[in-house]
């Protein structure tokens, strides 16, 4: 074979090579144009899916917030009208208490005067009846003087004094005077 023929064999070799290898290329390219396309779909789709989700979440936490933010809200309501009807209880119980205590102590008071209005009443009576005797007495010393013939006087020294009447014990004072017995 001459060398033009082969030249040109090889030069139709070489020119169906790269147009082949062209080929090839357009094919590569397409196919990774293709997949970048649908990689890029895939990719807005996820993208799209994920702002979906996103918006359904962000309502879904408001819904959530909304419902607990309600149910807090009763929950306080709840503590505050029973803090209201302890305090009013309280304060009824309290001003019952406050009643009670001021008739006991009208009714102490009464006790302590109507027990001083008979002491006072007693202590008029020994009084009387003291001096009745220290009447007496004085009675029987003018008798005995005048049966003596005035020979002797009394003196002061000489009379007998009637015990002073003593202030009421201390209502300590008395029970341990009843241990002591």
């Amino acid at each position: 074979m001459p060398t033009r023929e082969i030249m040109r064999s090889l030069a139709d070799d070489i020119i169906c090579s790269f147009e082949s290898r062209m080929n090839g290329i357009a094919n590569i390219k397409d196919t990774v144009r293709i997949d970048l396309e649908e990689a890029q779909n895939f990719l807005k789709g996820l993208e799209n899916s994920r702002a979906t989700m996103g918006k359904e979440l962000h309502a879904d936490l408001a819904k959530d917030a909304t419902h607990r933010n309600a149910d807090v809200a009763r929950e306080l309501k709840g503590f505050h009208n029973h803090r209201k009807a302890m305090s009013k209880e309280m304060q009824n119980g309290f001003d019952k208490f406050r009643a009670d205590l001021a008739e006991d102590r009208d009714q102490l008071k009464h006790s302590v005067g109507a027990t001083l209005n008979g002491l006072g009443i007693e202590l008029g009576e020994l009084r009387t009846s003291l001096a009745g005797g220290q009447e007496e007495w004085s009675k029987l010393k003018t008798t005995l003087r005048a049966k003596r013939g005035g020979a002797a006087e009394f003196t002061k020294e000489s009379t007998p004094e009637f015990p002073k009447p003593q202030k009421p014990r201390a209502k300590k004072e008395v029970k341990k005077g009843r241990a002591s017995k």
